[in-house]
């Protein structure tokens, strides 16, 4: 599931990632975890500098992905709550409701049925599931 933009053109398609691979699986898996987790956050990151709307929807899909493999429900929520952002309009309110063109709560949308295919996190699908439901009927 390679991805080809911007960012993927920066990084170069030749990288010594194979050496990179062995040395990661040698290593706790706590440290795996977080070693895996800085890298995706960092390609969504890059993808946000360089303006490729392509990566960044191809990045946070992968980083959703793993997050819910690894079971790490409470950083699934922040990405979810992010992208959902609020269910009640506030003057207050900072949140953009798009990121690089793309509409956030189709993003959610896009991540829910990933979210949704693992039972431990039915309930965090059917909760924002119906949020979403709610902020679209208005």
């Amino acid at each position: 599931m390679l991805c080809s933009g911007p960012l993927a053109i920066i990084q170069g398609h030749t990288s010594n990632s194979g050496r990179q691979a062995t040395r990661l699986f040698s290593m706790p898996h706590l440290m795996q975890q977080e070693t895996t987790m800085a890298y995706l956050e960092n390609q969504i990151a890059a993808a946000l500098m360089v303006q490729s709307s392509q990566e960044y929807r191809h990045w946070l899909l992968i980083y959703a992905r793993y997050l819910v493999n690894e079971g790490l429900e409470y950083r699934l929520r922040e990405v979810c709550r992010d992208l959902l952002g609020p269910v009640h309009h506030s003057a207050e309110s900072q949140w953009e409701s798009r990121v690089l063109g793309l509409r956030k709560r189709e993003l959610l949308k896009e991540l829910l049925p990933v979210i949704g295919q693992n039972l431990r996190f039915q309930r965090l699908f059917t909760e924002y599931q119906e949020q979403l439901d709610i902020v679209c009927d208005k």
